[in-house]
């Protein structure tokens, strides 16, 4: 449902703005049941992008909270960890009642998505997309990984034609202008700041805004935006966000700082994102390293 009485509140939680989820949903009409279940689901995706642990839905919750969840599990566990959220999510998209749940589908892509399989990914956020901004996001990024921008920019020119001044969509628009390069950064650059000049600070447009100013090599601003995205996180009662650390680790060995602080935040994200996909590629790196040193070492 992307309907206009949800703009508020899908405004602060695509924004990051995770406290002002539960009061927007508190201006809501309370004779709209469906107006209200939504707004559940939005609340409890709030609480949990926040608090992950703290977070337990009730047994007889929604099918959407209880995906809202696993999605949650997903991101926070480790590789077993994750395994089971997958089993789960694929036994509820095998149920032909619980398959039908649209926050069941976008859970699960988003899953598929961090898991790496872009092919399940794009496969569920497709389905009756056409109406949908937040399964057409889905599938912007969802392209975007797999190096298909035009078939991107026909998912953002879609939410464009469904609502061009949503949230959601500006942020797709400025996702596919990072990826495009050149003047298209730029471009992404003057849209986050809109965003932020409305509503606000938000870590992802924080984030976001620190990968234009990456690309545009100002290594030095891009480090004040990651600063800024840690800061509100921890002020809103968060974890700091993979991206975030991510983006710091790329400013500083650009601005060529010394390796206690990258392997203090190299450690932060370890901890907190064991499974992230970057930590599985630096561990590859090195055993592969170390096995073809010791392979060197033995032949001398």
């Amino acid at each position: 449902m992307d309907g206009d009485a949800l703009r508020s509140v899908r405004n602060a939680f695509y924004l990051g703005l995770y406290p002002d989820v539960a009061k927007e949903v508190a201006q809501l009409s309370k004779s709209d049941k469906e107006l209200q279940t939504w707004g559940e689901v939005y609340s409890a995706r709030a609480q949990l992008a926040l608090n992950p642990s703290n977070f337990q839905p009730s047994a007889n919750a929604p099918t959407a909270v209880q995906a809202a969840k696993q999605l949650s599990l997903f991101l926070t566990s480790d590789a077993a960890g994750q395994e089971q959220v997958l089993n789960t999510l694929q036994e509820w998209l095998a149920s032909p009642d619980l398959s039908k749940d649209v926050t069941l589908q976008l859970m699960a892509a988003e899953v598929f998505l961090a898991n790496g399989r872009l092919k399940d990914a794009l496969a569920i956020a497709t389905v009756d997309s056409a109406e949908s901004l937040e399964k057409l996001a889905i599938c912007v990024r969802g392209y975007l990984a797999i190096d298909r921008p035009e078939l991107a920019s026909k998912c953002v020119k879609a939410m464009q034609d469904l609502d061009d001044d949503d949230t959601l969509t500006q942020l797709a628009a400025a996702l596919l202008g990072i990826y495009s390069g050149g003047e298209k950064v730029t471009e992404a650059a003057f849209l986050l700041q809109e965003l932020l000049e409305k509503f606000g600070p938000s870590v992802p447009v924080l984030n976001s805004l620190a990968v234009c100013d990456i690309h545009q090599r100002n290594y030095a601003q891009a480090f004040q935006y990651t600063k800024q995205a840690r800061e509100l996180a921890l002020k809103q009662g968060g974890k700091v966000t993979a991206e975030t650390l991510l983006n710091s680790i790329v400013c500083l060995q650009h601005l060529r700082k010394g390796a206690d602080i990258l392997d203090k935040i190299e450690a932060e994200l370890r901890a907190n994102y064991p499974a992230h996909p970057w930590i599985a590629k630096q561990n590859e790196m090195k055993e592969s390293f170390e096995k073809h040193a010791a392979s060197f070492a033995a032949k001398q």
